[in-house]
């Protein structure tokens, strides 16, 4: 990691973060819904699911292959960061809730766009539905991950002109400081 030292972290500066995660994944999922990136619910046909797949791959013609082909130190970072230290997936494990490792199936140097917003999407739904303490806060590792899907939300954000200017406007009035 560069230059973030997520273990030093205050408890202003770790309640900043997951409001920033909160406010940049709620935009985006808005922005995803006002470009009708949507599809039917599966059991009810009035209900909506945001499409995520749909746009990564409308923009995936616009992502490079390769990690050397970034060109955005940050977007890197995060990247590697995913492949190495992937967000796990909360499971039942002998009655009791319990995580799972995720590993990655594919080599860090060729980038599956399609996984990389699997695991965004999983930090978002591991914050939302993981443990719930008054005295607990997340760990080094936690903070990193929402630091990084952060990071990735906005790069899948700007690359496309139309969803860009949706959101962009979107998160300058949402912002909290």
């Amino acid at each position: 990691m560069k230059n973030h030292n997520f273990s030093d972290m205050d408890y202003q500066d770790i309640v900043e973060l997951i409001i920033n995660f909160l406010v940049t994944f709620s935009s985006f999922e808005h922005t995803l819904k006002s470009l009708r990136y949507v599809q039917s619910g599966t059991q009810d046909t009035n209900t909506i699911r945001l499409d995520w797949q749909r746009y990564i791959r409308d923009i995936k013609s616009g992502l490079p292959d390769e990690l050397t082909e970034i060109h955005n130190n940050d977007v890197e970072e995060a990247i590697h960061y995913l492949y190495f230290c992937p967000p796990q997936k909360e499971i039942i494990l002998n009655g009791q809730l319990d995580y799972q490792p995720i590993s990655t199936p594919i080599k860090i140097e060729s980038i599956d766009w399609d996984n990389v917003a699997v695991f965004v999407w999983r930090i978002r739904n591991n914050l939302f539905h993981g443990e719930k303490s008054p005295f607990a806060k997340p760990n080094a590792r936690d903070r990193a991950l929402i630091f990084h899907a952060i990071t990735l939300l906005n790069y899948f954000a700007k690359q496309s002109n139309e969803f860009h200017n949706h959101y962009l406007p979107r998160l300058n009035d949402m912002s909290i400081r």
